[in-house]
């Protein structure tokens, strides 16, 4: 689990969690909040905590959190952002799954269904298969064979943060792995800082991203659709068509317009320029 100023809720979801698993890792990108929190979690029976001195990204993060556990000899780990919360059932059913799936060799990472919170709906309808093969699935909930990571190589530090997931996945189906999501609602979480609002007459929900997030976004976009568009042409024209809703959303309905396609514009100057890592 990455932390980085987490709510006062952080004990009772790394409970839940680990009373499923092996051992939680859990890897602070150097809060400045909640100190006397993250020490009380420390605490807790089965949590290590690795402490960066500098806020090293959501990837770097995540690639400490392989190395940990390819060093504890696991087969398996499981990546979590600090305010997702996970089902009593979650590993269990990540493992039926895995189980039922005609060639588990060939799965390169096994997502999870989740309810996003603001929304009460779940990402995918629950009905049907234990599981469906998709292109994408988030970083959150994301259970990932060691031995599998080891071959497609450590999530992209130069990202910092924000479609590390997309490039990682894309990477996996690019080595002959496959990408599949567990169709039970296994957690809860949350994509940016949502609201509700109305375009044209319909209730729309808006991610309502900070400035800081979009630049990211809009610049690793870039490297991504560079790097796979003419391998995975489909995947990559939704995800940029979807980037292109979100920025209609910040001109139409959210506050800090002119800061957010600022830093989006900047984000995409910066990705023909080749400028990467944080900004």
């Amino acid at each position: 689990m990455v932390t980085y100023n987490p709510d006062d809720g952080l004990p009772s979801r790394l409970r839940v969690i680990g009373d499923q698993v092996a051992a939680v890792l859990v890897v602070d990108n150097a809060s400045s909040e909640g100190c006397a929190l993250l020490r009380e979690c420390a605490s807790l029976q089965g949590v290590e905590f690795a402490w960066n001195e500098t806020n090293r990204g959501v990837a770097a993060a995540l690639n400490q959190g392989l190395g940990w556990a390819r060093g504890k000899g696991f087969d398996w780990l499981v990546t979590l952002d600090q305010d997702t919360v996970v089902a009593d059932s979650f590993v269990s059913s990540l493992d039926a799954v895995f189980a039922a799936y005609p060639n588990p060799d060939r799965i390169g990472l096994l997502g999870s269904n989740y309810i996003e919170s603001y929304r009460g709906e779940p990402l995918l309808p629950p009905e049907g298969s234990k599981w469906v093969e998709v292109v994408f699935v988030i970083t959150s909930g994301m259970l990932v064979p060691v031995a599998v990571a080891d071959k497609i190589g450590p999530f992209r530090e130069d990202f910092f943060v924000d479609l590390v997931d997309h490039e990682y996945c894309l990477r996996a189906r690019s080595r002959g792995y496959s990408v599949i999501l567990a169709r039970a609602p296994l957690m809860q979480h949350r994509v940016g800082e949502p609201k509700w609002v109305r375009l044209l007459g319909k209730r729309l929900t808006t991610p309502n991203h900070s400035p800081e997030r979009h630049y990211y976004m809009s610049r690793n976009l870039l490297i991504v659709a560079r790097d796979y568009l003419v391998k995975e042409p489909g995947p990559v024209l939704g995800a940029m068509a979807t980037r292109i809703k979100e920025m209609i959303l910040v001109v139409c309905c959210e506050q800090n317009k002119w800061a957010k396609l600022g830093a989006a514009a900047r984000g995409a100057f910066d990705a023909l320029r080749g400028r990467m890592g944080p900004r």
